[in-house]
């Protein structure tokens, strides 16, 4: 019995996980969420450029596809 209440945890908490990494819309943007509090949320500003705000309202703009090169940039940081 002891075991199925392990798997039964185990499966939850993967579950939670996958909900709470999920984005999420949020007044025409999109909430980058992992389950933890400080999530930025993404709005395009037009069709070449997207704003990134964070919880203190903090905003970054940039070029779409520079963005589109952030999860490069994350694997190059990761190997040295």
């Amino acid at each position: 019995m002891n075991n199925k209440r392990n798997n039964m945890y185990i499966f939850l908490l993967f579950a939670i996980n996958i909900i709470m990494t999920m984005l999420r819309r949020l007044n025409g943007g999109v909430v980058l969420c992992c389950g933890k509090a400080k999530c930025p949320v993404v709005n395009l500003v037009d069709d070449k450029q997207l704003s990134i705000t964070d919880d203190d309202g903090n905003v970054v703009k940039m070029e779409i596809d520079q963005a589109k090169l952030i999860t490069q940039a994350i694997e190059q940081l990761k190997k040295s």
